[in-house]
């Protein structure tokens, strides 16, 4: 009887032991977790996580500045990881470039032509650009005929040979809100400025001059003009600047025009506007 008794006694202290250390787990356990729930709570840009039960949050991410802490709850014991250093403290800020620099090449009604352009952004809709292009300029189709007194191929009639360079200041507008495809953008554009306008002699006094001999008797003239024009942005790859513009230039010479052919032998008027359609490329890079 004495054997039973005892035996009773020690499993009724063993069991309150038990009871007693199950409890003291239990709220330490409900501690913790009622501490990084408040840490949630106090921590910025964190999902609102007073309405959870303690025992619900699994998983909680709380956003400090340069470190992000992952808290889970693993049986009765919290683990907080911490990374060994704050992410993304190397990652540099993308430069903006807003200066452009290239090449145009023109095709109008005339031929073939070439130049360049400086662009600078002024905002993500306007930019400022200066542009030097240089054309061929003609009223007539110019065909060449057999000259037998001269022994060579000659356009009849045809007194000079007459380029234009207009050099403008602009604004460009574009529409950011309207995407053609592929992040192809148009925008509107407008500029005014000088013009130099060469007059090469051709065919003078049955004097035939060569291209580039000619250059030594050119004449020059310059002329304001202005332009107006639409177009579309291209994004280009590395930074760079692609834009295809159709622009009509207008730039009246005065007076009684100038000369291409001879008025008096072939019935064609002086040109008296050596502006047009031009349509333009534009390639270059930004720095």
């Amino acid at each position: 009887m004495m054997n039973t008794t005892r035996a009773n006694s020690s499993i009724g202290v063993l069991t309150a032991w038990m009871v007693v250390v199950f409890a003291v787990d239990c709220l330490s356990v409900t501690n913790v977790q009622a501490q990084s729930i408040r840490l949630a709570q106090n921590t910025p840009n964190t999902p609102n996580v007073s309405r959870l039960a303690p025992d619900s949050v699994p998983l909680l991410k709380a956003s400090v500045p340069q470190v992000q802490e992952r808290v889970r709850v693993v049986g009765d014991t919290l683990i907080i990881f911490l990374p060994p250093r704050p992410f993304f403290d190397n990652v540099e800020p993308v430069r903006r470039k807003p200066n452009g620099l290239g090449v145009n090449g023109v095709v109008s009604s005339n031929g073939f032509g070439f130049g360049g352009f400086y662009q600078r952004e002024l905002s993500p809709t306007w930019v400022l650009c200066a542009d030097v292009l240089m054309s061929y300029r003609q009223n007539s189709d110019e065909l060449e005929v057999a000259d037998y007194r001269l022994q060579r191929y000659v356009v009849p009639g045809k007194l000079n040979r007459l380029f234009v360079a207009p050099i403008t200041i602009g604004a460009q507008y574009r529409l950011n809100d309207v995407e053609v495809f592929d992040a192809v953008r148009p925008f509107i554009q407008a500029g005014l400025g000088t013009a130099l306008i060469i007059a090469t002699p051709y065919l003078r006094d049955d004097v035939f001059y060569e291209f580039i001999a000619s250059f030594h008797q050119a004449t020059l003239y310059g002329r304001f003009g202005g332009f107006v024009g639409v177009g579309l942005s291209v994004p280009g790859l590395g930074g760079a600047v692609s834009n295809l513009a159709l622009r009509y230039y207008t730039i009246p010479f005065g007076g009684e025009g100038l000369e291409s052919m001879n008025s008096a032998t072939t019935a064609i008027p002086p040109i008296r506007d050596f502006g047009g359609i031009f349509l333009t490329c534009n390639i270059g890079f930004k720095f």
